[in-house]
């Protein structure tokens, strides 16, 4: 049982740090001070007495804001049915924000990631955001197309790398200590502030 099994319902937030520097002219300067990660909010479902355990239990083993685990959002399903395996014939570099896609199958139509929709490339951590649908074309033997993401590629994508768009697993740890509460008749809710570790 992990926390996935839990999560009635959950919030994401794009983080992406920046500092701010204004002069007494009311001028300003702008920098990014660290890597865009994504935050999110998790309500859990109403608790059995036992499941409050459960949970208590898998809070623990994660040490509360040491450790990591994975968690797939309701959100981070991809909703297209397509399921063929999308690869990237010729990888990345750090700072793009798009890729070249392949697939052996037909998308026969289908769109197999859509805009506002998560993926990630199988040797990373790091959840990205589709910024517009991707269509793949018959090329030269397979089906290819441009995948356009937000952020920009934080670490370069191997040659024919996978890409992961279906039941999306955020890498996280816990961002605050979580509270519990408890019913006359033991039944709890929580709510969990995660943190996206890249």
């Amino acid at each position: 049982m992990t926390i996935s099994n839990f999560i009635s319902s959950a919030t994401i937030t794009s983080v992406d740090p920046v500092r701010v520097n204004t002069a007494i002219s009311g001028r300003e300067s702008r920098s990014q001070i660290s890597s865009q990660y994504w935050r999110i909010q998790t309500t859990l479902k109403t608790l059995s007495e036992a499941e409050t355990r459960v949970m208590l239990a898998l809070i623990a083993t994660s040490k509360t804001s040491l450790n990591t685990f994975t968690v797939t959002p309701p959100f981070a399903t991809n909703a297209s049915s397509y399921s063929a395996t999308i690869s990237c014939p010729s990888g990345g570099s750090v700072g793009v924000q798009s890729i070249t896609v392949r697939s052996g199958t037909n998308p026969s139509g289908a769109t197999p990631i859509a805009a506002g929709e998560f993926f990630k490339f199988a040797g990373h951590n790091k959840v990205y955001l589709a910024t517009g649908d991707l269509s793949l074309v018959l090329t030269s033997g397979n089906f290819e197309g441009t995948l356009s993401f937000y952020p920009s590629l934080q670490t370069a994508v191997a040659i024919n790398e996978v890409v992961t768009y279906t039941s999306v697993p955020f890498t996280t740890r816990i961002a605050s200590d979580p509270g519990i509460e408890y019913g006359l008749e033991l039944f709890g809710g929580m709510q969990l502030d995660l943190k996206e570790v890249i």
